[in-house]
């Protein structure tokens, strides 16, 4: 089942190039997810009445076109068909002429918060009328190219406006830093072409992030770690 939302692109949804953002993009996209989920069941709500929340595992995010402020953009999203503890998501967003902007492939868990366990799709079943998966490569790690040594680019306190109701970062932040952390789109020579993200370990309001990047023009590798040293998240952004 294909569901479909309409929206308009605000003054916060753009970066300083005017430009739709990608963590703008992954906002919208995860707003159109809990309105399927609130159109078809089981609700957010009533996920976590159970002590249950779908956590974002990993995502390729592809950009294809540009959205300015004040245009407007359907978003369709579907579940792709599931195995294992992995629970796909597929979003597409389209300008007014219904031509494809961006496109999106995400890996979801369900997290069992009383248990601390995450669910298996058998013990559960398939949720929200799967549809068969995108043809999209989403990797399971991020692979850096032979004699890649990322070094400290920067830090990112966690903030309380970053942290959602799970008590962590959302996931749509980290898009945000990372991307200002590509010097050709901080000096808005760029925009982003495409960002994968593979989060690891989650981090909770105050940690303290250290970033690592590598990388040149068109093509940078990001790893996070959080203060305990733990690998938070990897990423790779590429800029057109």
């Amino acid at each position: 089942m294909i569901w479909s939302e309409k929206y308009r692109v605000t003054a916060l949804d753009v970066d300083m190039t005017g430009t739709f953002s990608a963590a703008a993009m992954m906002r919208y996209m995860q707003e159109t997810a809990y309105r399927h989920m609130a159109g078809t069941g089981p609700t957010e709500d009533e996920l976590r009445a159970r002590g249950q929340a779908f956590l974002l595992s990993r995502i390729k995010l592809n950009i294809d076109g540009e959205l300015r402020h004040g245009d407007g953009f359907t978003l369709r999203t579907f579940a792709e068909v599931s195995r294992g503890i992995s629970f796909g998501r597929v979003f597409s967003i389209y300008d007014e002429s219904d031509e494809k902007v961006a496109e999106a492939r995400t890996i979801w868990v369900l997290y069992d918060f009383g248990t601390h366990r995450i669910m298996h799709v058998d013990d559960i079943g398939m949720m929200y009328g799967p549809e068969p998966p995108l043809e999209m490569e989403l990797p399971r790690r991020l692979l850096l190219p032979d004699g890649a040594e990322l070094a400290p680019c920067g830090t990112r306190r966690v903030d309380f406006p970053d942290v959602d109701v799970n008590g962590h970062m959302n996931n749509t932040v980290y898009a945000g830093f990372l991307c200002g952390n590509v010097p050709e789109v901080r000096a808005g020579e760029a925009r982003v072409g495409s960002i994968y993200i593979n989060y690891s370990n989650e981090s909770k309001l105050d940690d303290e992030l250290t970033i690592e990047r590598f990388g040149q023009r068109g093509e940078w590798f990001f790893r996070t770690h959080r203060g305990d040293g733990k690998l938070n998240v990897e990423a790779r952004i590429t800029t057109v």
